[in-house]
């Protein structure tokens, strides 16, 4: 009986050892401990499987480096498109600062001589023309108030003032801009009138 004993006890130590070393290997796998600290047994009864542990660690090692440089390269890629598109979206509402305060003074001017030119006598036909001409140098100059408007709403130096619009105001104004284009090309422009009013700057 007592050497009975002594035989299962060897053979258990035999046979647990190894399987608590590969217990101890797949969670370290687990962690993210690749590196095999253990040497490697020869006679281990589970030298395969350890061996396959090994090949299947050192790839997911070489794996998690290739992934951490392909994320440290797509992140510097979307890094530099950021700035890129920062850089861009600045020298637009530059551009569009200046463009709009640039052309703001001729296109005063212009108001000015159409503004002079009602002032003289002027058959109807005459006096028809300088009103589509006038209604064309007011909407240019809305437009470019736009320009400049929405230049410095990007740069955050207006805030919005939200107000009740009336919706057939606007109407009025598109139709009154837009109708002498239409005429221009033989087109008829019906404006829909509406009692709605819109919540907005």
């Amino acid at each position: 009986l007592l050497l009975g004993g002594l035989l299962a006890l060897r053979l258990g130590s035999d046979v647990m050892g190894p399987i608590a070393r590969v217990s101890r290997r797949i969670r370290r796998i687990e962690e993210g401990d690749f590196v095999n600290d253990n040497p490697d047994h020869a006679l281990d009864p589970l030298h395969e499987l350890q061996t396959g542990l090994d090949q299947m660690a050192t790839r997911l090692a070489w794996g998690r480096d290739d992934l951490e440089q392909r994320v440290a390269l797509v992140t510097e890629a979307l890094r530099i498109k950021k700035e890129e598109a920062e850089a861009a979206t600045l020298a637009k509402s530059r551009f569009l600062s200046a463009a709009s305060h640039d052309l703001r003074q001729p296109t005063h001017a212009l108001g000015l001589f159409v503004a002079r030119l009602g002032q003289l006598h002027l058959d109807d036909q005459s006096r028809q023309l300088v009103g589509h001409i006038d209604a064309s140098v007011q909407a240019m100059q809305n437009l470019l108030d736009g320009l400049l408007d929405l230049s410095r709403l990007e740069s955050g130096a207006v805030a919005v003032h939200r107000g009740p619009v009336d919706v057939a105001q606007v109407f009025e104004s598109l139709r009154s801009t837009l109708e002498p284009v239409a005429l221009a090309k033989g087109l008829r422009l019906r404006v829909r009138t509406s009692a709605h009013w819109a919540q907005t700057d």
